[in-house]
């Protein structure tokens, strides 16, 4: 016994001496084993990096931009892990069949958790004062082991501390019960979490709006930039801390500075009820979390419990003996490496509003489960969510979470990625980062009675509480938004009730799915687009409104980009395919709905009726009951219905210039080849409109011949047959419709014209 202690206080000088020696090296990175208990992480100008192991008396200085590296695993009810040969078995554990050694006997116990250690005291029931004795303790133990125990303590326990060269802590005076003055700071900021974390349960104070209350197994108090290592780690029971509100979060963040993660290994961080997985609300946290690994094969699963997010803010809710006020949103959060598995919405807490500056960016990969972006919010108030995808980030989606967990963070008012109800959203997806997302979990199909979020954009929406989106697709990214058949919310754009402002841009591929149009006994649904806004939600009595499918086009969109809308019907999906071509979109339908369709004339152009797709326009049949071009009506010298100007007749010729029109493609070109007046136009449907008098000044630059070329036909006329049909002011069309053409001069068919 004595040869024990007397090696603890070599062990102890020889700590002392080290530290002294760190006074004036380079800071080193400390390695901090979560089996002994939790840790309390304090950072700012005036005290520098602290931290702080539960059950352990002594107070870590981290120097500087160095990285505290955290391993091990937090899992008992106790806070620790523990196994038999680490640890005397408590008197009132089943005891094993192996022989039961005492502290001095057992291998290895002088280096047993501190947490143990300071519950083995209590059910001595030692005096706090190591001066002091009992008559129980001075008869029964001649060793004197209260006042052992609490030199063991001041010991370094066997994986409390790790580190490189340089390593040491600041070990406690034989005569002293507090920290060196360098950590006084510290120690008082967490006064209310300094006793070891198996104490067992007590109340822990009503959650604030400031700093300095402990949530977390991890806490963190940063006011400047706090590195960390998980290496490995596991925080599986978070509630073992005692209470509902103490110990709620695996980790949580405070404070004004920033922290950044490095993910190694396999990590499994749980939140429990109200606390998050890695917990920022963003009523105490105003700097920036980043997490990040060397590369995908780096994991870090975060889980949720009840009403927390996996990373973000705290939730609103009753959990046990215990009501937490308020949920609160969160912000500033990036994930730039490694893979990213939760099971709890990536953003705002139950309750809480806004999830602003969420980025996911660089390698990273990212498998939501219960979506990304704000929340449910409070009241009235409305919430604002901005989310960035960037880089070659992939992300997978769904509102869908473990049915174990009985989450109720992700419900079906919120967009899978994007805003809350009644919430402003702003989603940016771009360069090569690949998104897909999908509304699983919607059986209910009526949210909060006002219908469900988007896929992809805004929450839902109320008269209360309106909501909107703007989503931006750009560069080379790859999107897909997958809704389910009712609701209300558009696949990409706004929720039920919502508008979206959709903008697509670069060589962008775009798939989503709208939702149907639904009638009930008391809710009804308006359709949502594919992409586009939601559609309008009424009571039984009351009409709802279809979105209507549409987007903004980029000024920097490129040929090869490509978007597919899909709606929902009564009688099945059509699927709109809109693919951007020699600089112009090209429309396909895969379930076309044709309707009669009455054109009028107009000056140039023929009236007709025919069966025409009203979702991409397309035509079949022959066009009948044709009616004759109006022709111009000059006053001035301009055209009063079309705005043309008037021929000039010299002396039997028009004027030099021809004054024709091409309609069906933004631009196109022109030139004179051997006597051939060529128009050559991008696109498959387009029509040349004209007056003779245009053919009589083609003529005077030396061509016989007027060649009309479209992506799939050519069609000649000869000058000289065109102007025996009229007069300078005749009107004819050339009309390209596919490989068909179609000729009329002055409303009558004349096709025996066309070469």
């Amino acid at each position: 016994m004595r040869r024990k202690k007397l090696l603890r206080q070599v062990a102890a000088a020889a700590v002392a001496l080290s530290m002294a020696g760190s006074l004036s090296a380079p800071a080193f990175a400390a390695t901090f084993d979560l089996s002994n208990g939790g840790l309390v992480i304090t950072a700012d100008d005036k005290n520098g990096i602290t931290v702080k192991q539960d059950g352990v008396d002594s107070i870590i200085s981290i120097g500087d931009n160095e990285e505290i590296e955290i391993k091990g695993t937090y899992s008992s009810a106790n806070g620790a892990t523990q196994t038999a040969e680490e640890n005397q078995q408590d008197e009132n554990q089943p005891v094993t069949p192996a022989k039961e050694k005492t502290s001095e006997e057992t291998p290895g116990a002088e280096n047993a958790p501190a947490a143990e250690k300071k519950q083995e005291q209590k059910d001595t029931e030692a005096p706090a004062d190591p001066e002091q004795k009992t008559e129980t303790e001075n008869k029964d133990n001649n060793s004197d082991p209260a006042d052992e125990e609490k030199k063991e303590q001041n010991a370094p326990a066997n994986g409390e501390l790790n580190a490189s060269a340089g390593e040491g802590q600041e070990p406690k005076a034989e005569d002293e019960g507090q920290p060196k003055p360098e950590a006084k700071a510290s120690a008082e900021a967490t006064a209310s979490a300094s006793d070891d974390a198996s104490n067992g349960t007590r109340k822990a104070p009503a959650r604030s709006s400031g700093e300095g209350e402990r949530t977390g197994i991890i806490q963190i108090f940063a006011n400047t930039l706090v590195k960390l290592k998980l290496k490995d780690v596991t925080i599986d029971q978070p509630r073992a801390a005692g209470t509902n509100a103490r110990g709620m979060a695996a980790i949580d963040i405070q404070g004004s500075g920033d922290v950044e993660i490095t993910v190694e290994g396999q990590n499994t961080l749980k939140g429990h009820a109200n606390g998050a997985g890695i917990q920022k609300s963003d009523d105490v946290s105003t700097g920036k979390l980043t997490i990040t690994a060397k590369d995908k094969n780096q994991t870090l699963n975060v889980i949720a419990d009840r009403y927390g997010a996996a990373i973000g803010g705290n939730g609103d809710g009753w959990y046990g003996n215990n009501m937490n006020g308020q949920g609160h949103g969160t912000k500033n959060i990036e994930i730039n490496g490694g893979t990213v598995n939760t099971q709890g919405r990536i953003g705002s807490g139950y309750g809480g509003g806004s999830a602003e500056n969420i980025v996911i960016t660089g390698n990273a990969v990212v498998n939501a489960n219960g979506g990304i972006g704000g929340g449910n919010g409070d009241g009235d108030k409305k919430g604002k969510t901005s989310i960035t995808i960037s880089g070659n980030a992939q992300v997978n989606a769904t509102d869908k979470v473990d049915p174990e967990i009985s989450y109720l963070g992700s419900g079906t008012d919120l967009a899978v990625i994007g805003g809350g109800y009644g919430d402003t959203a702003e989603i940016t997806i771009s360069d090569s980062a690949v998104v897909k997302a999908k509304a699983e979990n919607r059986e209910s199909d009526n949210g909060r009675g006002f219908g469900t979020g988007a896929v992809i954009g805004g929450g839902v929406g109320s008269s209360s509480k309106k909501s909107s989106a703007k989503v931006t697709i750009e560069g080379n990214a790859q999107v897909t938004a997958e809704n389910r058949a009712y609701g209300g919310s558009a696949g990409i754009g706004g929720g039920a009730n919502g508008t979206g402002e959709v903008i697509i841009g670069g060589k962008a591929q775009v798939k989503a799915t709208g939702s149907a149009e639904h009638h009930g006994s008391y809710n009804s649904y308006g359709a949502g687009a594919a992409i586009g806004d939601g559609g309008t939600t009424a009571g039984s009595s009351g009409t709802a409104q279809n979105g209507e499918n549409k987007f903004i086009t980029a000024d920097d969109i490129q040929d090869g980009a490509k978007v597919e809308m899909t709606n929902i019907g009564h009688n099945g999906s059509n699927t709109v395919t809109q693919t951007r071509q020699n600089g112009e979109w090209v429309t396909k339908c895969s379930n076309h709905e044709f309707v009669e369709t009455t054109v009028a004339p107009t000056c140039t152009e023929s009236g007709y009726t025919v069966s025409k797709c009203t979702r991409c326009g397309e035509e079949t049949g022959e066009r009948t009951n044709l009616v004759a071009p109006l022709g111009h009506e000059y006053k001035n010298g301009v055209c009063i219905r079309c705005g043309a100007p008037e021929p000039q007749e010299n002396g039997g010729s028009s004027s030099a210039a021809p004054n024709y029109t091409v309609t069906g493609a933004e631009t196109y070109e022109t030139s004179v080849v051997d006597g051939r007046y060529i128009i050559a136009v991008p696109s498959e449907d387009a029509a040349l409109n004209a007056v003779l008098g245009d053919l009589r000044a083609i003529k005077a630059q030396g061509a016989d011949v007027v060649v009309f070329r479209t992506r799939s036909r050519e069609s000649s006329l000869v000058i000289d047959e065109m102007l025996a049909m009229g007069t300078d002011v005749t009107p004819f069309v050339l009309a390209h419709n596919g490989g068909e053409a179609r000729l009329t001069i002055n409303g009558a068919a004349h096709n025996e014209l066309i070469h």
